[in-house]
């Protein structure tokens, strides 16, 4: 199953929401996402691992509010690399959660 499929199941299970409101929501969610990862890029290029921890933070929720298991283990895994100051693998997450988006869109 695709990640809108995901997000749709999650909704309809679990919210009980129309289709509609389902597409507006997940559009909502990939706009966001895509505010995200320019974010993270932008905080990894100027080496600010707290504001990058942040994004991995807000992405890990995010995607926990829309069902998307798969990435909140991403954002988490973002959180975690950042708050280590680890610019190698907070560069290979950002990678992996575009990366994962780009299967959204």
């Amino acid at each position: 199953m695709g990640m809108k499929e995901t997000i749709a199941d999650y909704f309809r299970r679990e919210m009980e929401l129309d289709d509609d409101t389902i597409q507006e929501l997940t559009g909502d969610y990939v706009n966001s996402m895509s505010d995200f990862i320019a974010q993270a890029a932008a905080c990894l290029s100027s080496n600010d691992f707290p504001a990058l921890r942040k994004v991995g933070h807000t992405i890990k929720g995010t995607s926990a509010n829309v069902g998307l298991e798969d990435m909140r283990v991403l954002g988490l895994a973002l959180e975690q690399s950042a708050a280590a100051s680890d610019a190698a693998g907070s560069r290979d997450n950002i990678e992996k959660i575009a990366s994962a988006m780009e299967e959204l869109l």
